[in-house]
């Protein structure tokens, strides 16, 4: 019944009628878009400094350059950590009750194996 409803939902997308140009177009407008958020992390990048160093006092500006440094490259590493304990987390914990959920279900038998045996 879920296979049904699957294929209902998401329908399968034929390889044959896939043409090289698609993926040609989809790459080049990835690629733009790419330069496009690229440029605009740039421009972005180039107002904060302006904007920390036109605001803050002369005496300031080494510690608050040096604590923006800091939050600048370790804030993307917090993010990491946090990425990757989510994601060992999953890798540990929801393949046992999705695999066996999908795997008894698909065999027709309660117990999972391929004999039918009904228990």
């Amino acid at each position: 019944m879920l296979g049904v409803a699957r294929r209902a939902i998401v329908p399968r997308l034929d390889p044959s009628r896939a043409t090289p140009g698609v993926a040609v177009a989809a790459g080049v407008a990835a690629s733009i878009l790419l330069g496009l958020s690229g440029a605009a992390d740039s421009v972005s990048m180039i107002f904060r400094n302006t904007m920390l160093q036109a605001s803050v006092p002369d005496a300031m500006r080494g510690r608050l350059q040096g604590l923006f440094t800091v939050v600048v490259t370790g804030g993307p590493r917090v993010g990491d950590l946090y990425v990757g304990v989510l994601s060992v987390t999953a890798l540990l914990w929801m393949p046992p009750p999705l695999g066996g959920w999908s795997s008894s279900s698909r065999r027709g038998s309660s117990c999972g194996c391929s004999e039918g045996c009904g228990v």
